[in-house]
């Protein structure tokens, strides 16, 4: 992450020539000598000033970095706590209502495709315990010696009296990624509901914070000590506070100091580290360690300059007016590469809301056309801002967003309120409102209203959002994404059917022609799923030669015969070359889906097995 320093200019010097030499020392020998003192005092007054303010730039660009690590952070925690609030209130309501445990245990897995809409980030289901029974929307059946109640989710929630918990993240040994639950206690003061995230969002934004010229480590560490993610994946899973060395320890310690204290950097244990920190939701530590040497590199040699001018000016009178412009313009050059630093924000303003006037804290074209030079009337104006500068889709949200007369009420409790859309280019942006101070009364006064550029993070999101759903050999729904999505269509139809198919002797196929040429099958018979079907319909792979189907809204018979037929008229057109004049068939089973008779996707899928396996005896005349 980059950030460029707001509202400044590079700096500019003038600096008058010096007299003639000889003149200067024929004439006013004791005048110059006074002179030159001047000078030198000036100059290296000057480049005090300019080095400490230089110095003080850079460490304002990591200061902005951890603060947006801790922001980012923030914002990757929220959505799942979101969803464990949103999902605890339908649990609290089922058991007001003396519903039974199995009864919320079938939500729960109906929740899963709830959760998995507001969770962006990978998460493994809801699970919990509720009334003695320990419940899990993913079918994982724990040892007789599994007590829920003793486990840490469970103990952590219980804690927190009803608030949602963020439970100190562990490592999955399995995954080798680290995980944590969120969860929160149910109004029954006994019940716990709870899900599982990774955290491989956030180690992805520490894996590139470490690429950064001069950092050593990104890591972030709960109240613990337990490294929560760290830019060393091998470091994941410690806790320095209890078991790290005396280097880890003192960082662990420093890291706290640094974040309850609001310095956001100090020395670190290392001789010639800079670590800076962050508080994260009052719990959670965000640190930067960077090498002091060359966070520094860029100014550093200005002790130089100022040595070799002071040389210049008691050695050699003759050209010290070059000397020292060069010099000048190198100090400007210097700033100049500052500034070049990219920008956390697109454009900055500095509104004051009792004058209605703006002051432009850093802006680019765009901004510079969206306020076409007027900086008064903002309450009246942002409405106008807002129409401009967003899609049609976007529009009437942003307005809402923007409209001053609710900027008392939503910054009483936050600091600064974002909201993202896309702009009239299609790019994603997010709008923040950030609050500056208030007024002796304590009315808001100044607010920042920011903008940024988050386009290429929320395609990166969506990417990943799709490889995650997508099987990868086949293109289809991979078995996770086609099943929760069949679960959520079943709650709002009627009829459908649901189809399960494999290849008749796949092993044979793999056995006789190589598993290459099974690969080659799975993919034909997926592109014969993908002509036979609507856009409409979920068809996905279960795993190995196995396929699913379902299509809603169908309920004439003879519209499934045929759709049947089409499907095995596609499957007979296959031709795989290496199979010469072998043919892959399939066996198929059906189950009609009916909401009066309260189907859910297991008893679809064990109808439709079953339908399956008496087709192959069939086949083989059995």
């Amino acid at each position: 992450m980059h950030i460029r320093v707001a509202g400044e200019k590079p700096i500019m010097m003038k600096i008058k020539q010096l007299k003639d030499y000889k003149k200067f020392r024929n004439r006013h020998l004791i005048v110059s000598v006074i002179i030159l003192s001047v000078i030198a005092i000036i100059i290296m007054a000057f480049f005090r000033i300019m080095y400490t303010v230089a110095k003080q730039k850079i460490l304002n660009v990591w200061e902005n970095n951890v603060i947006q690590l801790a922001k980012s952070t923030e914002y990757y925690l929220a959505r799942p706590a979101d969803a464990v609030e949103f999902s605890a209130v339908h649990v609290e309501d089922m058991i007001a209502e003396g519903r039974s445990n199995k009864e919320i245990g079938e939500h729960f897995i109906r929740e899963m495709a709830n959760v998995a809409s507001l969770v962006e980030n990978n998460y493994t289901g809801v699970y919990g315990y509720c009334r003695g029974d320990y419940l899990d929307a993913s079918g994982w059946v724990p040892d007789k010696d599994y007590e829920p109640t003793q486990r840490p989710w469970y103990i952590a929630a219980k804690a927190n009296k009803g608030k949602v918990t963020l439970v100190s993240p562990f490592l999955n040994l399995q995954t080798k990624t680290m995980m944590m639950s969120i969860s929160k206690l149910l109004r029954d003061g006994e019940s716990v509901l709870s899900i599982d995230i990774f955290m491989d969002g956030l180690q992805k934004t520490l894996d590139e914070l470490a690429l950064e010229e001069g950092v050593k480590a990104a890591l972030i560490l709960d109240s613990s000590g337990n490294v929560v993610v760290h830019s060393r994946h091998e470091e994941m899973g410690k806790n320095y506070l209890q078991d790290g060395n005396s280097y880890q320890k003192e960082l662990a310690e420093r890291v706290r100091y640094i974040a309850e204290r609001k310095n956001f950097y100090d020395a670190g244990p290392s001789e010639g580290e800079i670590i800076f920190a962050e508080r994260i939701n009052n719990t959670w530590c965000a640190a930067l360690i960077l090498n002091e040497v060359n966070l520094l590199s860029s100014v550093r040699y200005l002790n130089s300059i100022l040595f070799l001018i002071l040389v210049l000016l008691f050695s050699v009178w003759y050209g010290i007016t070059k000397s020292i412009n060069r010099k000048y313009r190198e100090a400007e050059r210097l700033y100049q590469e500052i500034h070049a630093v990219a920008d956390i924000y697109d454009s900055m303003t500095l509104v004051d809301l009792k004058t209605d006037q703006m002051t432009v804290l850093t802006s680019n074209d765009k901004h510079d056309w969206l306020l076409e030079g007027n900086f008064a009337d903002y309450s009246k104006r942002i409405v106008h801002l807002a129409e401009r500068m967003s899609s049609a889709e976007s529009r009437d949200m942003l307005i809402q967003f923007m409209d001053p007369a609710t900027y008392e009420e939503r910054l009483q409790d936050a600091r600064a309120v974002s909201y993202d859309f896309l702009n009239n280019e299609g790019c994603w942006l997010r709008n923040q409102l950030i609050m500056v101070d208030r007024d002796a009364q304590g009315k808001l006064w100044h607010i920042i209203w920011a903008v940024e550029s988050i386009d290429r993070e929320r395609k990166q999101q969506e990417h990943l959002r799709k490889l995650a759903e997508t099987d990868a050999l086949s293109g289809l729904y991979n078995r996770r994404t086609g099943e929760a999505r069949i679960r959520t269509m079943l709650a709002s139809i009627s009829k459908g059917m649901f189809v399960l198919l494999d290849i008749d002797d796949f092993k044979l196929v793999n056995d006789r022609f190589g598993h290459a040429v099974g690969d080659a099958a799975i993919v034909a018979l997926a592109n014969a799923l993908r002509k036979t079907f609507r856009d409409s319909d979920i068809v996905f792979r279960l795993g190995g030669d196995e396929f699913a189907v379902f299509v809603p809204g169908i309920e004439q018979e003879d519209a499934k015969h045929r759709l049947i037929l089409r499907l095995h008229h596609e499957i007979s057109c296959i031709s795989i070359p290496e199979m010469m004049d072998s043919k892959i068939s399939v066996s198929v089973g059906t189950s009609d889906y009916s909401a009066e008779n309260n189907d859910t996707f297991e008893t679809l899928y064990l109808r439709s097995d079953q339908n399956m396996y008496d087709n192959k005896k069939k086949k083989h005349g059995v």
